[in-house]
Formats: C-alpha cells, sequence, structure tokens
C-alpha cells in the first residue's frame, strides 16, 4: 500500500444549513479546486444553535444538526 501525501488541505465547517448531504453534493468542486483532503469541525453533539461545534454537550451522538448518524 502506497502513501498518499496531501496536495491541498481544506477545513469544513459542518453546522445546521451546511450538513453532511450538503457537503456531499460539493465534492467533486472541492476536488476540482485541487483538494485531496478535507478535515473537519467537530460532528459531535453541541450546544443547540453552535455555529462551531466545539461547545460538545454529547460525545457519544453525531449531532442532529448536520445530518445525525
Amino acid at each position: 500500500m502506497s502513501m498518499q501525501f496531501p496536495t491541498a488541505t481544506c477545513r469544513i465547517q459542518l453546522r445546521e444549513g451546511f450538513d453532511f448531504d450538503a457537503l456531499r453534493q460539493r465534492l467533486d468542486q472541492i476536488a476540482g479546486l485541487g483538494v485531496s483532503h478535507l478535515y473537519l469541525s467537530p460532528i459531535f453533539t453541541a450546544t443547540p444553535g453552535s455555529t462551531h461545534g466545539y461547545d460538545v454537550t454529547d460525545p457519544t451522538q453525531i449531532d442532529p444538526a448536520i445530518g445525525g448518524r
């Protein structure tokens, strides 16, 4: 197995209004910009209305606002 090194990374901020499904619809566009790897904001359940996800309230559940499990 060969190791792939990132050519470009992009941080994605998932939140209410931009969830996993919305990201999936834009993956080809993001790849077209030359991005080879993504990293995400926290995906666990956060305080209601959180715009960043770092205020996790339940680390055992994926936030329903971004698509849930």
